[in-house]
C-alpha cells in the first residue's frame, strides 16, 4: 500500500481551513482489509483496530519526517496493535476530514 492523499487534504490546506503549523490530526489505525480510495471520507474507512487521538500535533506535519511521524503513531500503540496493523489514516479533528494514509514499514512475512 502506498501513500494515498484524500481529496480534500490540499484544498484544506489551500483555503486555512488545516494549518500545517498547527494541526490536531488523529488517526485510525487499519488492519489489510481498508483499500483506500482518494475520494474516501471517515465513514468509509474499514478495517479499524484502534484510534489514536491528538496524535499528530503542533508543528508535526511541518517540522517532522514521515518516518518520524510514523514512528510517533507507533510509539502510541499497544504491541497487539500494531502486529495486526498494517497502515494509519489521518484526520483533522477540527474538520473531521481525511488528510492521508501511510502505511507501517514493517518486513515481508511468508
Amino acid at each position: 500500500m502506498s501513500t494515498t492523499i484524500y481529496n480534500d487534504y490540499y484544498k484544506n490546506v489551500s483555503s486555512g481551513k488545516i494549518n500545517p503549523s498547527d494541526v490536531n490530526f488523529s488517526a485510525y489505525i487499519v488492519d489489510g482489509t481498508y483499500v483506500p480510495e482518494p475520494t474516501h471520507k471517515k465513514v468509509d474507512v474499514t478495517g479499524k483496530i484502534v484510534t489514536l487521538r491528538q496524535v499528530i500535533i503542533n508543528e508535526d506535519i511541518s517540522t517532522l519526517s514521515m518516518s518520524e511521524i510514523i514512528e510517533k503513531v507507533k510509539s502510541k500503540m499497544e504491541d497487539d496493535e500494531y502486529e495486526k496493523a498494517v497502515a494509519f489514516v489521518v484526520y483533522d479533528i477540527g474538520s473531521q476530514e481525511l488528510c492521508f494514509i501511510e502505511s507501517f514499514d514493517k518486513p515481508l512475512t511468508e
